[in-house]
């Protein structure tokens, strides 16, 4: 039901290849920007810069949290938009990424929250979205909204660094 939502349960067998962990981010980060070179990213770095992410999702949350680190960047989490809030309005941060849609609070309230309170320390932080919502027509509509940018989930490397790039140097 639009406005209430629903709740799916899906089981699907998940064969186990191996059982090592999985790898450190940097490789990975590497593998998914297509650049595989040991010393890829060491030209790339934000030592200082300070970045908040809320996410409802601990997993969303580890993953962008791990390439950020990758970079330097020292990275506080949020797991939902009331705990953004509270802190976004006493922390000042270099840039801000919220999921839309989080239980209670969403991305939407949080960057009206921190748009319409002069007093709040976060109240000129650039504000990037974070969203599965990825048809055609969405980005247009959260600058409209008055994100400053737009980012789909699962993370793409290459707009991360792009953003990354255009807000932190």
């Amino acid at each position: 039901v639009y406005g209430e939502g629903s709740v799916f349960t899906i089981e699907i067998p998940q064969k186990i290849v191996e059982y090592a962990p999985i790898g450190d981010y940097r490789k990975r980060f590497e593998i998914l920007s297509g650049n595989q070179q040991e010393d890829s990213l060491d030209n790339l770095h934000f030592v200082g810069k300070r970045v908040f992410v809320a996410d409802d999702n601990e997993m969303n949350l580890e993953v962008i949290a791990a390439l950020l680190e990758i970079l330097d960047i020292d990275v506080e989490k949020a797991n939902g938009g009331q705990e953004a809030i509270d802190r976004l309005d006493q922390e000042h941060y270099d840039l801000i990424f919220t999921d839309d849609i989080m239980p209670e609070v969403g991305g939407r309230q949080v960057m009206r929250h921190i748009r319409e309170n002069e007093n709040s320390v976060s109240h000129n932080t650039p504000i990037v979205v974070l969203t599965a919502n990825a048809i055609a027509g969405a980005r247009e509509e959260y600058i409209a909204l008055g994100f400053d940018d737009y980012m789909t989930k699962p993370i793409d490397v290459d707009l991360l660094q792009k953003i990354l790039i255009k807000y932190l140097k």
